[in-house]
């Protein structure tokens, strides 16, 4: 089975190793059997988007977000087309605000209601989440000065948050999800400290090709002990 995968700028959209999220992917496919290629476009490039069974775009500045809003525009309709074809599309960090209608009362694309307003208090801290998608807590590391408003679609809801932010933190629910698009503030890399993140994408991309698909449990050893170091820290 072969899954075709596009890193979607990823020159611009790189903080925070953000790639190592698709070195790992690419290397959990291949262990599940499936025969990966992946593509890297970025501005002013032609980009296919329907050809793609999983398009990641990472976390970058607020210049650079703007950037790649600009030139998704043109893309706008394919990519509506791309969302309700329950393909699936991961955006880290601020990215996922120019899905939304405005970023700070600026035009965003306009696919889905909610608005984003940059807020006086800037979070940067580690956090636990919790979400109805996935089976286990999610761990990460948020960054950011924006609040998502008028959102009937997250994907967590914050249960700890850990240094000096903690008394900042002005939202419970984060990121958003319809369908097999999902979007978070989380930087880190999200797939590289959330195994059953991982899992979770792995196995539903394999399906989408192979409805008989079985997960052939492989133990990612370094990966889990990780994921369960920073679990214990972070709720001491």
């Amino acid at each position: 089975m072969k899954i075709r995968v596009l890193h979607l700028y990823y020159d611009l959209m790189n903080l925070y190793g953000e790639y190592a999220n698709l070195l790992l992917l690419e290397k959990h496919l291949i262990d599940q059997g499936a025969d990966v290629v992946i593509d890297k476009k970025t501005l002013g490039e032609k980009i296919e988007l329907g050809k793609y069974d999983f398009i990641f775009i990472g976390e970058g500045t607020e210049r650079n977000r703007d950037l790649v809003l600009k030139d998704l525009l043109r893309y706008k309709d394919d990519l509506i087309n791309y969302i309700e074809d329950n393909k699936y599309l991961l955006m880290t960090g601020i990215t996922y605000e120019i899905l939304g209608k405005s970023i700070d009362n600026n035009e965003a694309l306009g696919i889905f209601d909610f608005r984003t307003i940059s807020t006086k208090n800037r979070i940067t801290s580690d956090v636990i989440l919790k979400s109805k998608t996935f089976d286990k807590p999610t761990i990460g590391f948020i960054n950011t000065s924006s609040k998502v408003i008028d959102n009937e679609n997250s994907l967590f809801q914050i249960i700890k948050i850990s240094g000096e932010s903690e008394e900042k933190i002005n939202f419970i629910n984060e990121g958003f999800h319809y369908k097999n698009t999902f979007g978070t503030f989380l930087t880190g890399p999200i797939l590289v400290r959330n195994p059953h993140i991982l899992k979770y994408f792995v196995t539903n991309l394999c399906k989408e090709k192979n409805e008989n698909f079985i997960y052939n449990e492989i133990e990612y050893k370094d990966e889990q002990d990780s994921y369960n170091l920073a679990i214990n820290e972070l709720t001491k």
